[in-house]
């Protein structure tokens, strides 16, 4: 399932295709899933200049008492967090 946010132009230059992601939802309490950046956009949306992101993250079926369903449905909101890592620099 593509899990797909909003990345602000200030904030691009700390996102690369491969970053670590963790994604939670409120739909899934003390579940995060975690996968890397498959793809950023590289067109800005010039009204909000902001772009999207895409996680490609796992959606297993679980058994429920009427029948199995996928974990994350269509639609679900959640938040990401995105790994980053801050160069070495002499303050």
């Amino acid at each position: 399932m593509w899990f797909q946010f909003d990345a602000y132009e200030p904030d691009l230059p700390w996102l690369e295709v491969g970053q670590q992601v963790v994604v939670t939802s409120p739909s899934l309490p003390g579940r995060a899933l975690t996968n890397r950046i498959a793809f950023i956009d590289p067109n800005l949306d010039p009204m909000t200049r902001s772009t999207k992101v895409r996680v490609e993250i796992a959606n297993p079926s679980e058994d429920t008492p009427a029948g199995p369903r996928r974990l994350i449905r269509h639609r679900t909101y959640g938040e990401a967090r995105v790994v980053v890592g801050v160069p070495g620099v002499l303050l």
